[in-house]
């Protein structure tokens, strides 16, 4: 990979091209033109064609397009500058800033006509999306000596969730995709997994993890018209097929096809049962479901992984609440009147529960709004209402009973790190809710989106307007079309990581204990054991 640095130095090859090549400034013109700033359709699907480069498919923001055929290349693998060397084509546009690299001189050329045209279709880009006109004043690094007294040491930029709000094209019917994609880069684990580049790209073909590292990346541009995920959207096809039709979906299938989808294209490790994709990590929880006889009291147990908790509404006029839906998703329910005990050999009823083992990061609650009447689905509408925080604790099985039938008070008592781990209280806090409006075979997903824990906005495909609280908690004008509900953990820091069963683990491999009668209590974990953790 070539380095090079911006020079405020004339280019003599630039300087010697000028003098001979009269189209020039209008190849440039025209790149700018279709690529940088695109002004129209047919534009934005010219554009697509030139973000990665022809060799190796990379997309980066290192990518440059030839001024005089037009060749894509990247820096990253030296295709650009293979190029160059072979076809003597000296001179390279930046895709992203318009700017002109010189690669005999390895530096960026400081021209003014070269200024003046990318200025000139700036403003006109602007212009047709209705953005605000560039100011190109100059800015003074101090200000004015009688304003310091006035200026405060730390400013804040309103509004903060602003950044890398952008809207999705509807690429035909594919507005459940951009709905769960929307809720996908702007949940805040998902932005430091692929920001701190921990899937650098792997050159396979349609790779879904790389995608969206890309789109990550591309809606950093606010300034930028609406994204247009087609390569994203053709990988998320070969990776789920079952989805990959030019028809209305529903978001919920295609939530579980983008985290399915993402585990098998991670290479991350297995630690046990525990998935290291950034998928599990942060959107996984476990249930327990118990099977129980009441004739031989034997209870049958499995664990199991979900993406998310589907949850019944009844179809009531008064309305229903998220709580009373889990209620009723961990009460114990008769299977069957009479089934055969495998296990005593009797016929009686048999109960199944479900209780939670731990919670993620990210909690997803689906709602189920279909059910079959007379031989077809018809959609429920009742109202729900859910609160902004969600306290999940009764929810929650006591872990450390299951790790050690033998644990008593005395051992949490005395061991802060298990205190503070058994007795948390496992709030969650709503950043995004998915609408469905219309019948079951038709109608148009939207959503509400509250990044950074700032202000909410109301995404519909490529139009994003600002919202108000009252119109996401109060407003009954959509919540009877609620499908699916987000919520992240309100401290981060303290859960779910580190989990009981991986400190209890720890504790064990590297603590000292001192037994006082029945209880043990280990001594402060050291420094080998918290950066395990």
């Amino acid at each position: 990979m070539a380095i090079f640095e911006s020079k405020d130095v004339k280019c003599c090859h630039w300087e010697e091209v000028k003098e001979k090549d009269p189209i020039l400034f209008k190849k440039f013109r025209k790149i700018c033109s279709l690529i940088i700033y695109p002004c129209n359709r047919r534009n934005l699907n010219v554009q697509a064609m030139f973000m990665s480069c022809q060799v190796c498919k990379i997309r980066d923001s290192f990518i440059f397009v030839c001024i005089d055929c037009a060749t894509v290349g990247c820096l990253i693998n030296n295709h650009f500058e293979e190029h160059s060397k072979e076809k003597q084509h000296v001179f390279g546009v930046n895709i992203i800033t318009g700017h002109v690299f010189c690669f005999r001189c390895q530096s960026f050329i400081s021209d003014a006509k070269l200024n003046s045209i990318i200025c000139k279709v700036n403003s006109r880009y602007r212009q047709i999306y209705g953005l605000s006109p560039v100011s190109y004043e100059k800015v003074t690094d101090d200000p004015p000596a009688e304003l310091v007294p006035y200026l405060r040491a730390t400013r804040l930029v309103n509004p903060p969730s602003l950044l890398g709000v952008r809207g999705l094209l509807n690429l035909g019917n594919t507005c459940f995709f951009n709905t769960v994609l929307q809720v996908f880069l702007h949940t805040a684990r998902v932005q430091e997994y692929f920001l701190s580049d921990c899937h650098p790209p792997c050159g396979k073909p349609l790779c879904l993890i790389c995608e969206i590292g890309m789109v990550m990346q591309e809606r950093l541009f606010v300034e930028r018209p609406p994204i247009a995920p087609a390569r994203l959207l053709a990988s998320l096809w070969k990776a789920a097929p079952q989805i990959a039709y030019a028809e209305q979906q529903d978001a919920h299938e295609v939530y579980l096809a983008l985290m399915n989808g993402i585990h098998q294209c991670s290479e991350g490790k297995d630690f046990g049962e525990v998935c290291s994709c950034i998928a599990h990590k942060v959107f996984s929880a476990r249930h327990k479901c118990d099977v129980f006889c009441i004739c031989c009291h034997r209870v049958t147990s499995k664990v199991e992984p979900c993406f998310n908790i589907s949850v019944d509404i009844l179809d009531s006029a008064e309305g229903v609440t998220l709580m009373k839906c889990l209620d009723r998703f961990t009460d114990a329910e008769k299977l069957i009147l009479q089934a055969y005990c495998c296990h005593c050999g009797c016929e009686c009823a048999i109960w199944k529960q479900v209780t939670f083992l731990d919670f993620p990061n990210v909690v997803c609650f689906h709602v189920k709004r279909t059910e079959k009447s007379r031989h077809r689905f018809q959609k429920v509408k009742t109202w729900m209402h859910f609160p902004e925080i969600l306290d999940l604790m009764p929810y929650f099985r006591n872990r450390l009973k299951e790790i050690d039938p033998t644990v008593d008070l005395p051992l949490i008592e005395e061991c802060p790190w298990l205190k503070l781990l058994a007795t948390v209280e496992n709030q969650y806090v709503l950043y995004a809710v998915i609408n469905h409006a219309g019948q079951t075979e038709t109608g148009h997903f939207t959503c509400f989106l509250r990044p950074n824990d700032g202000q909410w906005y109301h995404c519909d495909d490529n139009v994003i307007t600002p919202a108000t609280d009252s119109e996401v908690y109060d407003s009954e004008a959509w919540h009877d079309q609620a499908a699916i509900q987000f919520l992240k953990t309100k401290n981060e820091q303290q859960f779910p990581y580190p989990s009981v069963e991986h400190l209890w683990f720890l504790m064990t491999q590297y603590t000292v204990s001192v037994f006082r009668g029945n209880c043990v209590l280990p001594l402060k974990l050291n420094k080998r054991c918290l950066d395990s953790c």
